[in-house]
C-alpha cells in the first residue's frame, strides 16, 4: 500500500548546504521507488498558522520502501546537510487502499 512522507522545513543554517541536500536527495528517493508529488515554498494557507519555509510530499510504493530509504547509507550520508541546517518535522503515513 502506498506510503507518503510529509515534511515541513524551516531553514536555520547554510542555504548552500540545503541546496546541496535538495540537489542530491532526489536520486536517493528514486532508488527506493519514491517520487516527489509536491515541493513548495509558498503553500496557500487556508486555515491556521503556518511557520515553515517549505512543505514536501513524497510518495513511496509502501511503508517498507520509505523506511528502507530513510535508513539507507545513501540517504544517511546526506541527511546531515538537512539536520544541521534546518528544523523539520517528518511524518510517514500509509495511503488508503
Amino acid at each position: 500500500m502506498t506510503a507518503y512522507l510529509i515534511v515541513t522545513v524551516t531553514a536555520t543554517g547554510s542555504a548552500q548546504q540545503l541546496a546541496s541536500y535538495r540537489d542530491r536527495v532526489g536520486v536517493t528517493v528514486a532508488r527506493f521507488g519514491g517520487r516527489y508529488l509536491a515541493r513548495s515554498g509558498a503553500p496557500d494557507v487556508l486555515e491556521g498558522e503556518w511557520a515553515a519555509d517549505q512543505v514536501v510530499l513524497v510518495e513511496f510504493p509502501d511503508l517498507e520502501a520509505a523506511r528502507a530509504w530513510n535508513v539507507s547509507p545513501e540517504y544517511q550520508a546526506i541527511a546531515p546537510l538537512r539536520t544541521e541546517n534546518a528544523d523539520s518535522v517528518r511524518l510517514l503515513v500509509q495511503g488508503l487502499e
